[in-house]
């Protein structure tokens, strides 16, 4: 959707229906008035490879997700260049929302307003949860606020990702109080108003192996800088990172600023980790590494401080608080300001000057730790490696605290994550002098995942990634397939035996792991498969249809994967995604429904299954039923009798068929090859009818006999019913003539004979024969002369 110029979303959903889009672009919405110019929605919310741009609107200009409790997952996603007169111009997520964001760019988002707007890229409201993976938040911008933004009680966690470059008034990422903000293996670098903070005691803020980098603070009149790299208000861990380059800059009339790179207020603790390079400008300012309140407890353990200034004082460290060191270098700089302090030195630190109150007796002042260049010597962060040579020699190697390096929270390794000690004993400072190795990590196989590193920073989705390793590092490597696909193995140096362990858990979205001792370059190999899943279509009951699955439906990439007539099981690629399967009934049967569908489409008759677990699928079919009556023999629909008919005559029965059955009577037809010969006809309309369940159709058969006889016949009757195809039903009658009625009396007649000559009774004369018939109700005479005369008769 494009080019929508007028006050209104692209996409509302109603209702908090869950909702997924992908693989669409939204863009150049007007919308001042409204929240979420893109999708508005309250309901559970997917998005991938999509893309949000040039959209303007009120909080959430590209997404707007405010049901509580709901989950929403953006991937493979932009959004950029969208503008905002609210909060949230790239993501909106309201009061106890899940939010995901991973594999996604969120830049060049703005907020013009001054005040009152935060969460250029992200806003996430009270209870939200925010993940962000592998993701870069680049160059966003308001008057005043920050990329991204958790409200109270959040949880913040960002992995493997980059926040960088927030303009104008913009920090790079808040979290309110009783929020919990965790930066792991990612960089916050080049914000314009400041890393990270968190607000109120009751924060917590964890940074594990990440970079906070060249950031900045700005000091105006009156108004103080808080913490170019962190201002941390809550409790707070810093483990495996460096913080360099960042800022606190004097905008004019005396502006100061604390802590150039952290300012603290709460209780935390630094360890292998390198401040570097960070300064503090501002006017009266305090705190070029660290400035810590009266209030603030921080405990150092194997830490560098090196090359950090301030313009006042305490160019490594100001505190007015607690500070307890052990085993960490102060190199360069200007020094440490800890006239209100409480400071402990647990020994084997190292200062290149005296004012960082170290006064164990192990400890050396006035002595160059010697380090080199900050640089990539392997690890998530770069580190300032200990020079070592002929010509020079650390005083660092080896004069660490055993104890210290080998326990809590050191825990015998360095900031790379490389094993201490290596050679006689652990360095002072962040770094371990070692050999190093390289380690390759490969991805292969016809499925997808990704591998890992731990330490190292192998995080490879494809080819071949590299990494440095110290010598004698036991290395954890974690193969984690996508969706779609099963780890395979290892192979190359990570292969089962040896210097290996190796565990593999052949499920899907199982992780599999193998640990390697790096004592050489070494090379891996995690092959991945595509998932396999096993779909078991049942057709019930046997025989009475088929069911065809097909991928791709409705495309030209459509491609059969099942075709099964009574029973099949079969095991298809993970890859394949969504089956469509398709019923057919065999004759006579019509498809009634299924059973273990996960998404039946349109009128329930296709069913779309997910291959993203074993399931079986059940087909279910129901038969027609074919009933013959003639209403006169209902229990015997075969034969049709007509008993007897006076010949002459004729006898009509009428047939009724009726589909008794569940299914479907898509056809009948009425056979009558001989056209029922005479006596016996048949006039019908049934055929080419169709029955639903409890539907009749009627047809007349008729008995005509002219003679007398038993005559019989037969015609078919064909349809769908699969237990009765063809019912043949025999007609039969009796021809008959008239008979008398023995009940009534015969008519009767008298007859009287008379004879006489005529002339007289003499001889010779003619005679005369006279018959009289009475009772018949007639009389008639007839008269006939003996020897040729006339005899009369009646």
């Amino acid at each position: 959707a494009s080019n929508v110029a007028f006050d209104d979303r692209i996409f509302h959903v109603l209702n908090n229906m869950p909702t997924r889009f992908s693989a669409l672009t939204l863009q150049s919405v007007s919308n001042s008035n409204l929240s979420g110019g893109g999708i508005a929605t309250g309901g559970d919310l997917q998005v991938s490879n999509a893309v949000f741009s040039g959209n303007s609107a009120g909080s959430g200009t590209g997404i707007y997700a405010t049901g509580s409790k709901t989950t929403v997952s953006v991937a493979d996603t932009t959004l950029s260049n969208n503008t905002g007169n609210g909060s949230g111009a790239g993501i909106y997520v309201g009061n106890d929302v899940t939010l995901s964001v991973t594999d996604s760019v969120l830049s060049d988002n703005s907020q013009p307003y001054e005040y009152g707007h935060n969460g250029v890229a992200i806003w996430g409201g009270t209870g939200s949860t925010l993940n962000i993976t592998r993701t870069l938040i680049d160059n966003n911008a308001s008057g005043y606020g920050e990329s991204v933004f958790g409200g109270n009680n959040s949880t913040i966690n960002i992995q493997y990702s980059t926040v960088s470059n927030s303009q104008g008034g913009t920090r790079g990422v808040q979290a309110q109080a009783g929020a919990t903000l965790n930066v792991i293996r990612s960089t916050i670098s080049g914000n314009l108003d400041g890393g990270l903070y968190t607000r109120g005691i009751d924060s917590t803020l964890n940074i594990i192996d990440s970079t906070i980098s060249n950031n900045e603070a700005h000091g105006l009149g009156s108004f103080t800088a808080y913490g170019g790299g962190a201002s941390i208000g809550g409790a707070f861990t810093i483990s495996g990172s460096t913080l360099s380059g960042n800022r606190i800059i004097d905008d004019g009339f005396g502006g100061g600023g604390a802590g150039a790179g952290i300012y603290i207020v709460g209780t935390g603790s630094i360890v292998n980790s390198t401040f570097t390079g960070n300064s503090n400008g501002g006017t009266n300012s305090s705190g070029g590494a660290i400035s810590g309140s009266s209030e603030s407890v921080l405990i150092v353990r194997n830490s560098t401080f090196h090359a950090n200034w301030s313009t006042w004082a305490g160019g490594h460290i100001t505190s007015g608080g607690s500070l307890d060191v052990a085993n960490t270098l102060f190199s360069s700089g200007n020094g440490c300001n800890l006239g209100g302090a409480t400071v402990t030195s647990n020994g084997h630190n190292i200062d290149s000057g005296s004012t960082c109150g170290l006064t164990h007796a192990t400890d050396l002042v006035n002595t160059d730790p010697m380090l080199d260049v900050l640089a990539d010597n392997g690890g998530w962060t770069q580190t300032h490696a200990l020079l070592s040579d002929i010509e020079v020699t650390s005083p660092a190697l080896d004069a660490g605290d055993a104890t210290i390096c080998a326990g809590d929270p050191v825990n015998g390794v360095d900031q790379r994550g490389f094993t201490r000690p290596w050679g006689a004993g652990c360095e002072i400072g962040a770094y371990e002098d070692m050999p190093l190795y390289q380690l390759s990590l490969s991805v292969a196989g016809t499925g997808s995942g990704r591998v890992t590193s731990s330490p190292g920073t192998v995080n490879c989705a494809a080819g071949t990634c590299t990494t440095l390793i110290g010598e004698n590092t036991p290395v954890q490597l974690t193969a984690v397939p996508a969706a779609d696909s099963v780890f395979g193995g290892w192979s190359g140096d990570c292969a089962t035996g040896g210097s290996v362990t190796a565990t593999a858990v052949s499920s899907p979205a199982a992780a599999a792991s193998a640990s390697v001792l790096v004592d050489a370059d070494k090379s891996c190999t995690a092959t991945f498969t595509p998932v396999q899943h096993t779909l078991d279509v049942v057709v019930s009951p046997l025989g009475s249809g088929s069911v065809q699955g097909v991928i791709n439906f409705a495309t030209s990439d459509a491609v059969v994967v099942i075709d099964c007539g009574t029973d099949c099981t079969e095991t298809l690629p993970g890859s394949n995604g969504v089956i469509t399967l398709i019923p057919r009934g065999a004759m006579g049967w019509s498809f009634a429904g299924w059973n273990g569908c996960d998404r039946q489409v349109g009128t329930g008759v296709f069913c779309d299954m997910t291959l993203d677990a074993d399931k079986t699928l059940t087909a279910n079919f129901v038969s027609a039923n074919i009933s013959v009556d003639d209403g006169i023999n209902p229990t015997d629909d075969r034969d049709l009798p007509f008993g007897e008919v006076l010949a002459g005559t004729s006898v009509e029965r009428t047939v009724t068929i009726t589909n008794t059955g569940e299914g479907v009577l898509d056809e009948i037809w009425i056979e009558d090859s001989d056209y029922l010969t005479a006596p016996f006809s048949l006039s019908e309309s049934c055929s080419d009818s169709r029955l639903d369940p409890g539907e009749s159709c009627s047809f007349t058969v008729r008995f005509a006999p002219t003679t007398p006889g038993t005559f019989s016949d037969s015609f078919d009757i064909i349809s769908e019913d699969p237990d009765e195809p063809t019912l043949t039903v025999t007609v039969s009658g009796t021809g008959i003539v008239a008979e008398e009625d023995p009940g009534e009396p015969l008519p009767t007649a008298e007859i009287t004979f008379l004879m006489k000559g005529e002339g007289g009774s003499g001889a010779g004369g003619p005679l005369e024969l006279l018959l009289l018939a009475t009772g018949l109700g007639f009389a008639a005479r007839r008269r006939r002369q003996a020897g040729g005369a006339a005899l009369l008769f009646a």
